[in-house]
């Protein structure tokens, strides 16, 4: 959204990470009800759908909401004027074996065999996205925000 950012990528090798949007949704969901300290179980989908309802509202008002987290990633991978700005795209759930393809491109480096964050939706005894049952009109509401997104393929 800075072109006079996107003129210095231009002079640099980049990589972006990008994660399904819905699924950074519901980590973003799980992120602010651990530290506003949300009563009751994170993994209630009717919690769920008030939050996501209630954000997507928000939205419509004010993109910018929430640090910019529910900002549409296709914002980041490309300028304004269209131009791609990241010269590699790294699938966070690939993230081990994308990123480690990425850096042996450039370097030598190999990150398999370290072990990167695995992301709260990953967590062993954690809420996962597949634990709620989000209802087919959020679904499609959802997709319909982030639906650059998802023209993208991400």
């Amino acid at each position: 959204m800075d072109e006079e950012l996107a003129r210095d990528y231009a002079n640099c090798s980049t990589f972006c990470v990008v994660r399904d949007p819905l699924r950074r949704f519901v980590s973003e969901y799980f992120y602010i009800s651990r530290h506003r300290r949300t009563p009751g179980p994170l993994c209630n989908q009717r919690m769920f759908e008030e939050y996501a309802n209630a954000t997507l509202q928000r939205l419509m008002e004010d993109p910018w909401i929430d640090d910019c987290h529910h900002v549409p990633q296709a914002y980041y991978l490309t300028s304004f004027t269209g131009r791609r700005l990241c010269d590699h795209i790294v699938r966070y759930k690939n993230l081990q074996e994308e990123l480690s393809k990425v850096l042996k491109f450039y370097r030598d480096v190999d990150v398999r065999e370290t072990k990167l964050p695995a992301g709260v939706n990953s967590v062993p005894g954690r809420c996962k996205l597949e634990n709620l049952s989000v209802s087919e009109e959020l679904q499609q509401r959802l997709r319909d925000f982030f639906h650059l997104d998802y023209e993208l393929g991400l």
